[in-house]
């Protein structure tokens, strides 16, 4: 792989990358999700996940499907929310 004619050695940009998505995972988890401490967060197997695209009910996504176990993460969310802004 080249840029502007220099050499780019695969391994470098591989550790880039990852460290750039390591970067943004976190930001994720402390700005958009208040999470602070790595213990609290979660993992979500996104292969799991089940849509159906065929479904245009209003107010019904994957979400509301009870086989994905999603259907309580606003009210976590807005909970998270309340705790840390004392509201």
């Amino acid at each position: 792989m080249y840029y502007r004619g220099h050499p780019i050695e695969i391994n470098l940009f591989r550790r880039m990358v990852h460290d750039v998505l390591g970067r943004v995972e976190d930001m994720l988890w402390t700005e958009l999700m208040w999470v602070g401490s790595r213990r609290d967060r979660f993992t979500i197997p996104l292969e799991d996940l089940r849509d159906d695209l065929k479904w245009d009910r209003y107010n019904h996504s994957f979400l509301s499907r009870e086989d994905n176990k999603l259907r309580h993460g606003c009210a976590w969310m807005l909970a998270r929310m309340q705790r840390l802004t004392g509201e």
